[in-house]
């Protein structure tokens, strides 16, 4: 049988056939086309990964069981910026940027292109002031940012981070929430059709879900009502779309798990049964649907007083998966809902944001646990045909949040604690493309000598005694050197004063020798010169006139007395 297989994988497909030769000709051309899509873009993959600190040390037996199994996980990096833990991650579906969110209320922005291996954001923003980021997701056909916090209004941020605007906030004064314009009540999840790119739903404490058109955001398409066993209001903890957009699924805090068809007929009166509302809770241009039937009920699917972190269906649209801090993980059939499929056990989940994910071909089931005293923070692999667990990665902290790319086949698991928080990536050099591979290889750029500015000395001369800097030695010398003044010369130790040097001013010179300046000697008592003179001035210049030069005293000087008298 062996021999027969091998001969017949030799032999052409269409051999016998007159038209094997076509047939030829066509598989030419088809490989041709899958070697061109098997050439990747970009620069070369790492042969060592940066950082497998929370990647488990597989053993060879382990690793060869990693490749059958085909998970991208003997890699991983992290994304850097939260001092927080991070609840929330959303990545394009090019793959080309990445958005994180945490309960530091900010949203990090992440560009692989323009990103080398320091993997730090390349934008800040704060959408929603004071209140945490809990759920992240990019349009499946754009570039818009839906952004789900703790308030109870959503908001959508354009490729760059600005904002598009936030939906309306409905009136906490009306009793029945199906005849106010919005939330009234912090969101919890929220997300986009899978198909058509003007609606999105979110679902809120309130116990209310809204359909909503991103470029009407004041005006709501549909409201859906849970249907509750007993009179009260209940909170919906999670939302999801099915593949198919017909239907929508959500977890209530009361344990139950219910499903709605918001493609069927629809109520569009604000009557509330067969009594009219009072004109208090009438709405101008009250123009939205509501759905209050659901299609299908799962009551106590979970614990009563735990809360249902997560629900998704499966890509074929057969199954509900559901995720709760009850420390569980159910698989139900969506056609019978009655009992569930499998039932995992033991998955610690301290966040009410614990998020499960699928594999792109829809083989696998992922979910997060959080740290408690016997364990550590991982994520975890389940096989959906078998239900049983394959692989359990360890992470550091908390792990809360964890998305599986199809296009780049990289996973992205938000984790952390209290004080800090980081996105792990976890990707293979030979299954993963891009994404991660092209900031991993990327160093940061040095900056050149030219541009490094040192760091300047600042020479206080007045500073106090204790904060003063003195110069340095040879730069002190030469200042005592050129600024310090020439003494002037003592002339008491002279014999000659003639001989000391004069004035070198041109102007000096031109005077003295026209004869304009007396020649004088240094060695004269200017107090004699001027007595001598005194009776030359009297006689020619009188002080007084003549009628007072005879009254006027002899004028008496003191005379020389010794400093010791």
């Amino acid at each position: 049988m062996e021999a027969m297989r091998r001969l017949r994988a030799q032999l052409p497909m269409a051999f016998g056939d007159e038209r094997g030769e076509e047939k030829k000709g066509s598989t030419g051309v088809q490989r041709k086309k899958e070697e061109k899509k098997n050439i990747r873009v970009g620069p070369p993959r790492p042969t060592v990964g940066p950082s497998t600190e929370g990647v488990e040390e597989e053993s060879p037996e382990s690793s060869q069981d990693t490749k059958q199994l085909g998970l991208p996980i003997s890699s991983e990096t992290s994304l850097v910026g939260h001092r927080k833990i991070v609840s929330a991650v959303a990545v394009d579906r090019a793959g080309a940027r990445v958005a994180t969110g945490g309960r530091d209320c900010q949203v990090l922005l992440y560009d692989f292109g323009g990103m080398n291996n320091n993997m730090t954001p390349f934008r800040h923003l704060q959408p929603c002031g004071a209140h945490p980021v809990r759920f992240l997701e990019y349009e499946p056909h754009g570039d818009t940012l839906l952004v789900i916090s703790g308030a109870p209004t959503a908001a959508l941020l354009a490729r760059d981070g600005t904002e598009l605007g936030q939906t309306a906030r409905g009136d906490m004064y009306v009793r029945d929430l199906k005849n106010t314009r919005g939330h009234i009540m912090a969101l919890t999840e929220g997300h986009w059709h899978p198909s058509d790119k003007n609606t999105f739903v979110t679902s809120s404490e309130d116990g209310t879900l809204r359909l909503w058109d991103p470029e009407l955001l004041q005006k709501q398409k549909m409201v859906i009502k849970p249907t509750l066993v007993r009179p009260g209001r209940v909170g919906a903890s999670t939302c999801c779309f099915h593949p198919n957009g017909r239907l929508v699924a959500a977890g209530l805090t009361d344990g139950s798990i219910q499903v709605w068809d918001v493609g069927a007929k629809t109520g569009q009166s604000a009557a509330v049964g067969l009594v009219a509302p009072p004109k208090e809770q009438m709405v101008s241009k009250q123009d939205w649907k509501y759905v209050l039937q659901p299609k299908r009920v799962v009551r106590g699917a979970h614990q009563e007083r735990e809360t249902i972190s997560c629900v998704r269906i499966t890509p074929d649209g057969n199954q509900i998966v559901s995720r709760c801090t009850d420390q569980t993980l159910k698989v139900w059939d969506i056609r019978n809902p009655g009992k569930p499929l499998a039932d995992f056990s033991g998955l610690p989940a301290t966040y009410e944001q614990t998020e499960l994910c699928f594999s792109p071909d829809g083989q696998y089931i992922l979910t997060c646990t959080s740290a408690d005293e016997s364990s550590a923070g991982s994520l975890v692999f389940f096989n959906r045909q078998t239900m049983q667990l394959v692989k359990t990665l360890r992470m550091p902290g908390h792990a809360v949040r964890v998305q599986w790319h199809p296009q780049l086949n990289q996973i992205f698991v938000g984790c952390g604690s209290k004080d800090e928080g980081s996105t792990q990536i976890l990707y293979d050099n030979n299954l993963s493309v891009r994404g991660a591979l092209l900031a991993v290889n990327r160093k940061a750029r040095k900056v050149a000598d030219a541009y490094v500015e040192e760091r300047p000395v600042i020479y206080t001369p007045h500073a106090l005694p204790l904060f003063r800097e003195e110069p340095p030695l040879k730069r002190r010398k030469d200042k005592e050197s050129v600024s310090m003044p020439q003494q002037p010369t003592d002339t008491s130790t002279v014999k000659d004063p003639r001989s000391m040097p004069q004035g070198k001013l041109l102007t000096q010179y031109l005077l003295k020798q026209r004869g304009m300046v007396k020649q004088t000697d240094p060695s004269e008592d200017p107090r004699n010169v001027l007595l001598a003179r005194q009776e030359e001035i009297d006689r020619s210049e009188p002080t007084y006139t003549k009628a007072y030069s005879k009254t006027q005293p002899n004028p008496v000087f003191a005379g020389s007395c010794d400093e010791d008298d």
